[in-house]
């Protein structure tokens, strides 16, 4: 599964970066991990406004073909689990709840482009 194998690089890389930001959040420059990561990427790229891929749609601009994301963390993912279990001599059937951020991906305005209308 080599999407995983990347996913799961990715994930990595961002796990060190937030270790790596997390003074910026103990000495007060962001309030969360995720703003401490968008000011590292301002500060890297130069650039000041970051949006999702629907963010940037959502103001009339497409991201430029081939231009790769800078990955912060998503909302938490809550999933279910129910698996069974033996309590007292009899199995039962038991739900777990697990909630984890995934990764998700903004692009900066050097990386889109104007929607241009076809009328």
């Amino acid at each position: 599964m080599k999407t995983k194998s990347r996913y799961n690089e990715v994930k990595a890389k961002l796990i060190a970066l937030s270790q790596a930001v997390k003074l910026l959040v103990e000495m007060g420059e962001a309030d969360t991990i995720n703003q401490a990561l968008i000011l590292h990427y301002q500060r890297q790229t130069e650039q000041t406004e970051f949006r999702s891929f629907y963010g940037w749609k959502d103001v009339g601009y497409k991201v430029k073909k081939g231009e790769h994301g800078f990955p912060v963390w998503s909302t938490p993912k809550t999933m279910h689990f129910k698996k069974t279990v033996e309590v007292n001599g009899s199995m039962e059937e038991q739900e777990k709840e697990v909630s984890r951020f995934a990764v998700a991906y903004l692009f900066h305005a050097g990386q889109v482009e104007k929607i241009e209308n076809k009328n």
